[in-house]
């Protein structure tokens, strides 16, 4: 109780402090125009990973314009412009639209890759065809902006553009308007859509626009000076991809700026815990993971297995999940899941092995992993070795990563995370170093500010 109490005199004093140095011109914060799928939000990765960074910007200095059809966090901005298909170009010409037929497509997030677009579930010859052949011609429609939202945006005098770009559209627009306002932009990839852009299969048109995408964005990040990514391995191979030096910036969160010794207690039942989707063919790998649940409780080692999922997951999938010592408990609320992972001993995180989806998502660093690490829990790690959330995992021995499909190696790991207290102990300890290293909110928060001011200065 009394350590509580300190943080929250120590939290008080470090925010006067802030305040202070930013009357007195050490702590500016650059006018930012954020353009992008989805607005700040805490529902999705990418929502959720944006907000944290800009959590406690000026609101006068942050406006965003987005197109998803997602109610915005106030919070974080004020300033909340939407654009759809009404404002692209030419769109009423080529086709008449009815409400609800055609959205429009997000930007690429941690957990989802990106559609050309998503249609009505009724299936025929006449949605085939404009899902193959319509749909990605509009997709190359570039937005027209209204004069309310130029007048806007002018108003606002933005000074950097920050953006996780993620469909033919947005880059366009990012183009656009850096041209327009002579700005600097910052894009920020949070998976590597450029090289999985489409979806196979499902456009005839899909290699024409990974083309056309991949020539924007090159044109878009030649005039940047830096960039960001969610993750090392993918700043590394953007840097020498784009030639410009890119920064990682993964999800922050919040740690007391005193830190206690994580020490787990032996308990009567180990528990794991698994928080997210199950989407991008993680639920494949979740069902091994069960399955090895339940054959080290065959052996009389007490463990159990509790899975956090949205309830459209569940209804999807959750049959297929139940073994014993599995309990499905539904959706969790963002503000609840460090308090839920507080009652875990093992965090749970799966990629898919199948390659049409670990092409994906091999750069890209989930935003769960940082929550994992501030709870200071060591992680089961089941996917493909060279997967970057994987990797990060297992590099920096914050827990016991199986590279490989094979569930006599997952029940093996399972076992031993179950029974070894040290273990967890040690590892846990790991993680939680690195969170206070890699993602402790302060930090981080001050660190993005300085890359923006840097983009600015054209540094």
């Amino acid at each position: 109780m009394t350590l509580s109490i300190l943080n929250m005199w120590i939290d008080y004093l470090v925010v006067g402090s802030e305040t202070l140095l930013r009357v007195n011109g050490y702590m500016a914060h650059p006018r930012v125009l954020i353009v992008t799928g989805e607005p700040f939000n805490s529902k999705s990765a990418t929502g959720i990973t944006v907000s944290n960074l800009f959590r406690g910007w000026p609101k006068d200095k942050i406006a965003q314009i987005y197109s998803a059809d997602i109610e915005p966090d106030v919070d974080v901005c004020e300033k909340n412009w939407r654009i759809s298909n009404k404002d692209l170009m030419l769109l009423k010409q080529l086709y008449h639209f009815k409400k609800g037929s055609v959205s429009t497509p997000m930007a690429s997030s941690v957990y989802e890759a990106p559609p050309v677009a998503a249609f009505s579930k009724k299936v025929n010859a006449k949605n085939t065809v404009m899902r193959r052949v319509l749909v990605p011609l509009i997709d190359l429609l570039p937005y027209q902006l209204s004069d309310d939202h130029l007048s806007n945006i002018n108003d606002f005098k933005p000074d950097v553009i920050y953006s996780m770009l993620g469909n033919i559209r947005l880059v366009r627009l990012v183009h656009y308007l850096s041209s327009r306002l002579s700005i600097p932009v910052v894009p920020h990839f949070m998976d590597d859509w450029l090289s999985t852009y489409s979806v196979s299969g499902r456009s005839l048109l899909t290699t024409i626009q990974r083309v056309i995408i991949n020539r924007l964005t090159h044109q878009v990040v030649k005039n940047a000076s830096v960039g960001l990514s969610i993750g090392d391995a993918m700043a590394e191979e953007y840097s020498q991809r784009f030639g410009i030096p890119f920064f990682a910036f993964m999800n922050p969160v919040a740690l007391p700026l005193i830190r206690v010794k994580n020490v787990s207690a032996p308990k009567s039942t180990t528990v794991f815990i698994y928080v997210g989707g199950f989407h991008l063919g993680r639920y494949e790998n979740l069902i091994d993971i069960g399955r090895a649940i339940a054959k080290v409780r065959q052996q009389n080692i007490n463990v159990t297995f509790l899975v956090y999922a949205p309830q459209t997951d569940i209804a999807q999938y959750g049959e297929d999940l139940v073994h014993d010592g599995v309990e499905i408990r539904g959706t969790i609320a963002p503000e609840e899941v460090q308090k839920v992972l507080s009652q875990a001993n093992v965090a749970v995180h799966v990629e898919s092995f199948l390659e049409k989806f670990s092409c994906y998502t091999r750069l890209s660093v989930s935003t769960k992993i940082p929550q994992y690490y501030a709870a200071a829990l060591p992680v089961l790690a089941y996917g493909p070795s060279g997967v970057a959330s994987c990797r990060y995992v297992n590099d920096n021995y914050c827990g016991v990563a199986v590279g490989h499909k094979n569930e006599d190696s997952l029940e093996e790991v399972i076992r031993t995370l179950a029974v070894d207290v040290e273990l967890r102990n040690r590892l846990g300890e790991n993680a939680l170093s690195i969170a206070y290293e890699r993602h402790d909110a302060l930090k981080e928060r001050e660190r993005f500010r300085k890359v923006l001011l840097q983009a600015c200065n054209g540094e």
